[in-house]
């Protein structure tokens, strides 16, 4: 569609035009009605402004970083303390006295019978020889009971060195010749240790009988006294000490203990 416009239609659109612009008043009369509505606005702006900055430039505190710095701070860990040594509590075993007086005579005494004795000072002189002249006289006597009149041989032992303060030990042989008790083989153990209270020992003989343990009951000695049995087997009681009778099949063991003790 056209539009045709005359020239008086176009003078009124001027006209109107040129109406509005004189309602609009002057720049510096805007200005002045600005100011004489009031001063406020103005401050206002400032306000807000010096607001806005102080929030901005305030310091942003991460809250784990807060509450550390209100936490007092940690008092250090103790340095451990080393353990103490532990000392060595094994008790330390007593070394033994030396015997008193009366030992002294009562193994003088058997060293004295021994003497008088050849096969019972063969043993003394053994001990002896061997460095344990403390317990020679015991170990003499405990020989002599031993072999009993029978061909024998004899291996000591003892400590090296002070052997006086120990035991002394000796495994024996034996040949017995007499026809109307035993003849044949047999063999032994003796020993002799020093105590506190002087000397103590003791001896083991096994004879092997060829006849059964009634018949070698009936050569028991006089003293010897029927015991409770050990196990099955017969036990005889002589003065300090047994005599016990190991049956096998036709054939009967006897085995002989004797011992001394303070």
């Amino acid at each position: 569609m056209t539009y045709l416009f005359s020239l008086n239609d176009k003078a009124g659109i001027l006209a109107t035009r040129q109406r509005r612009l004189n309602r609009l008043p002057a720049a510096g009369e805007q200005a002045g009605r600005l100011r004489r509505r009031g001063g406020w606005a103005p401050r206002l702006m400032l306000g807000l402004l010096a607001f806005g900055f102080a929030i901005s430039v305030a310091p942003i505190v991460h809250p784990d970083v807060a509450r550390a710095q209100d936490e007092p701070a940690a008092e250090p860990a103790p340095k451990p303390v080393p353990p103490k040594p532990v000392k060595n509590t094994k008790p330390v075993a007593a070394k033994p006295k030396p015997p008193g007086e009366a030992q002294k005579k009562e193994e003088a005494s058997k060293e004295a019978a021994a003497a008088a004795n050849p096969d019972t000072k063969f043993f003394l002189d053994l001990a002896k020889n061997a460095g344990a002249a403390t317990c020679a006289g015991t170990y003499a006597t405990l020989g002599g009971a031993l072999i009993n009149g029978a061909h024998f041989t004899v291996q000591t032992q003892t400590a090296k060195p002070d052997a006086d303060k120990h035991a002394i030990e000796g495994v024996v042989g034996l040949t017995y010749n007499n026809p109307n008790d035993y003849s044949g083989p047999a063999t032994g153990y003796l020993f002799a240790v020093p105590r506190e209270k002087g000397c103590e020992g003791a001896m083991v003989r096994v004879v092997p009988f060829p006849q059964t343990c009634e018949v070698v009951a009936t050569l028991m000695p006089k003293n010897g006294t029927p015991q409770p049995p050990l196990g099955g087997l017969t036990v005889y009681g002589i003065p300090s000490g047994q005599v016990i009778l190991l049956p096998a099949g036709n054939s009967c063991t006897a085995i002989t203990v004797l011992h001394t003790m303070q």
